[in-house]
């Protein structure tokens, strides 16, 4: 169990390079991601057959240009993060908790 998360950086000088960043930004959280800060995105994902269908949506609707990086981080590995400055990281949705249990 753990977390998905998305980091991208996407060419925004000419017009349709910002649609197309835009358009992604909503893609992504259309397929359940939320923003963590601006061009990162965020979603828990409980199984491995979770996490390979996420990266194929991802690698689906990802723009032609610019630069986009999937990372998975266990959910040990991010509760071990620390917020320097800005809000608290976000936690595991609680439907997700009796998966600790197996």
């Amino acid at each position: 169990m753990g977390w998905l998360l998305v980091i991208y950086d996407l060419p925004v000088v000419e017009e349709l390079d910002r649609k197309a960043a835009t358009k992604f930004r909503r893609d992504i959280m259309d397929v359940g991601f939320s923003m963590l800060q601006q061009s990162v995105y965020i979603k828990p994902c409980v199984t491995h057959s979770k996490i390979r269908t996420a990266v194929k949506k991802i690698k689906k609707i990802a723009p032609a240009k610019g630069k986009a990086q999937i990372i998975f981080l266990t959910d040990c590995q991010w509760a071990k993060s620390e917020v320097i400055v800005g809000e608290i990281k976000p936690e595991m949705p609680r439907q997700t908790e009796f998966w600790e249990l197996l």
